[in-house]
């Protein structure tokens, strides 16, 4: 058995955004279990070594906010280079790996008549429902699209959307991230015998549980992490921040993440007068994360949408409680009250009253985190989930 992934995703790096992440991690692991194995990306990051296994166009510094003629760069990139390495070293699999939009991306290599090879999509995740107006407006995600261009693409969506619907229809099995993925690849027209759910994993020894009474618990210390984003309502933690420490003086948030939001959101913790309070960490990359899980007590959120949540897993690992707002990422990780909460969008009162519980309740946060951890360890662990969902998909 021999998997090639086509595409693995725009970027290969393991450093910047949970999908890359995420199709790096599933790639290096999959070629330990299954060796031959390799994957075709449209660039690399300077930052990662170079890999036999890994085809790619060219070098890039840091990732992008790509194009619509990037995806075209991509699919045709991925095709011609695929159908060389399939003709060649006779691979038995094809995974189309990230990123799959369901009703708009679709694989030349599915709608070929007669490619007989196992066909794997996924994990296939929801897009998110909100209009990052000013992330496409930052300089590090900006894109120099034509508008002409633009109305072309637009005009052929429904050419796109049968497309992606037959690239769906033609894979012999296709992943969902989750439920909500699930159900939305069933409105499609994917039957659901077709349809298996995986979620992303975690390395459980890389994030590694810190119990309670090991922390600095003299300080209750909230970790945030993200692009600050609109979407991520980073400023309603900050809000909340005020009422908070008004009960309890010893509280300190660590904020992890640049974006367009950042000054705006230090002059506002400034406003409030609760910046020593804060700390704006700034971009840390992920393989250096885990020193601040491991200080830290409650993970909080209050993003506005989510298809996912990759940092409650991350956090849940290290043993962290978890205080979020509800979305569809959340709403599939977290259980209400057995290893933290789900508050209602924006609702800052609730978010305080949850922490202030808390941080009133030590005992509390010691149990919800021993109890993320044994959810993480029961249906999120690398290898030992996850990974070896895969492969039993592959050998069916």
């Amino acid at each position: 058995m021999k998997v090639l992934f086509a595409p693995i995703h725009y970027f290969y790096g393991k450093n910047y955004g949970s999908e890359m992440i995420c199709a790096a991690d599933i790639f290096t692991r999959i070629s330990k279990f299954l060796p031959g194995t390799q994957a075709v990306a449209l660039t690399k990051l300077d930052e990662q070594p170079d890999l036999p296994s890994l085809h790619y166009r060219y070098s890039i510094s840091k990732p992008f906010f790509p194009s619509i003629w990037d995806n075209f760069k991509l699919i045709s990139f991925y095709t011609l280079v695929s159908l060389r390495l399939i003709t060649q070293q006779h691979y038995t699999i094809v995974h189309h790996l990230f990123p799959f939009r369901i009703g708009r991306t679709f694989n030349p290599l599915f709608l070929i008549p007669g490619l007989k090879i196992k066909k794997i999509i996924g994990p296939v995740m929801v897009s998110v429902d909100y209009d990052n107006k000013d992330l496409k407006k930052n300089s590090f995600f900006a894109t120099n699209e034509n508008p002409v261009f633009n109305l072309l693409i637009n005009f052929f969506d429904p050419l796109f959307a049968l497309l992606s619907k037959a690239t769906l229809l033609r894979g012999d099995h296709v992943i969902a991230l989750n439920e909500v993925a699930k159900q939305e690849l069933i409105k499609f027209g994917v039957p659901s015998p077709r349809i298996t759910v995986i979620p992303i994993g975690i390395d459980t020894q890389k994030f590694s549980f810190t119990p309670y009474n090991k922390k600095n618990n003299h300080i209750f210390h909230l970790l945030t992490l993200g692009y600050l984003t609109k979407r991520k309502g980073t400023e309603l933690l900050l809000k909340s921040l005020v009422r908070i420490i008004e009960k309890y003086p010893k509280v300190h948030l660590t904020i992890i993440g640049d974006g367009p939001q950042k000054s705006e959101l230090e002059d506002l913790a400034c406003q409030l007068d609760i910046d020593s309070h804060v700390t704006f960490a700034g971009f840390v990359k992920y393989a250096d994360l885990e020193k601040y899980y491991q200080r830290s007590h409650v993970l909080v959120s209050m993003s506005r949408a989510e298809s996912w949540g990759q940092v409650y897993l991350d956090a849940m690992a290290c043993g962290l409680a978890i205080i979020t707002s509800k979305n569809d990422g959340s709403n599939e990780i977290i259980k209400d009250g057995q290893f933290g909460y789900l508050v209602e969008q924006e609702d800052v009162a609730g978010l305080t009253g949850k922490v202030n519980y808390l941080i009133s309740h030590p005992k509390l946060v010691d149990r919800f985190g021993k109890a993320a951890r044994r959810e993480i360890k029961r249906k999120y662990d690398w290898d030992r989930i996850v990974i070896s969902q895969y492969l039993g998909l592959y050998e069916r």
